[in-house]
């Protein structure tokens, strides 16, 4: 089964310190922690005591043991919302770990590639469930993998076609999908075309408006910086 800290140690090194972009809907972030989706995360506190007696720089990192464990502990919570020790594919479980820390809609990408692309019957709610990670574990995770990486890439596009304020942040996004290497689909399986190249043809149709995309964003899903 997957494990946190590999999936962990990634997404650690994408988020950096403190940040306060202009136009990041995530507003104020403390190693990818946004303030305005966690308003309530308790490391705020002793953020904010640090702000108050001088000014914090961008990715200045806070010497705080205290602020650290609460950081590692946000983290762990997250990849237990979406189920992490249950997913069999190491590589499956840091992408979709990484997806789901950095954008609000990847649980329902997920579900659509698992719909739409694997065939499997499950609701696509945007909410991990036993449903959903036993039709993660029920298909090739190479081939899961690459699909839901091609996903992820045109759901960025998307949110930045829908929303062109956004579009400074898309090489950012790009470049942190694309270190996650392709995997190489067993011998018993690489006779039939790649999920993800025919997922590629299909996005870039959808992309082109010739077909409605079901990796598009709804209003609630959205990704921070």
């Amino acid at each position: 089964m997957a494990d946190f800290s590999t999936a962990y140690r990634i997404v650690h090194g994408n988020e950096g310190g403190y940040a306060k972009i202009l136009g990041d809907k995530g507003g104020e972030t403390y190693m990818g922690i946004a303030r305005n989706s966690h308003p309530n995360w308790t490391g705020w506190r002793i953020i904010d005591a640090v702000k108050a007696t001088r000014h914090m720089y961008w990715n200045e990192y806070i010497d705080n043991a205290e602020l650290k464990q609460m950081v590692v502990n946000f983290y762990r919570a997250t990849w237990n919302q979406m189920l992490g020790d249950g997913i069999r594919s190491q590589p499956v479980a840091n992408l979709y770990y990484d997806f789901y820390t950095n954008s609000g809609g990847a649980t329902t990408v997920l579900q659509r590639v698992l719909v739409y692309q694997f065939r499997q019957k499950i609701t696509v709610d945007g909410a991990p469930g036993p449903q959903t990670l036993a039709a993660i574990n029920a298909v090739d995770g190479a081939s899961l993998h690459n699909a839901l990486k091609a996903a992820r890439i045109a759901y960025v596009q998307d949110l930045v076609r829908r929303d062109p304020s956004m579009g400074q942040f898309l090489d950012t996004w790009l470049r942190r999908i694309r270190q996650f290497p392709d995997q190489e689909k067993k011998s018993s399986v690489s006779s039939s075309p790649s999920v993800a190249s025919r997922l590629g043809s299909s996005i870039s149709n959808m992309l082109r408006g010739k077909l409605r995309n079901p990796f598009s964003n709804s209003p609630d899903e959205t990704a921070t910086a």
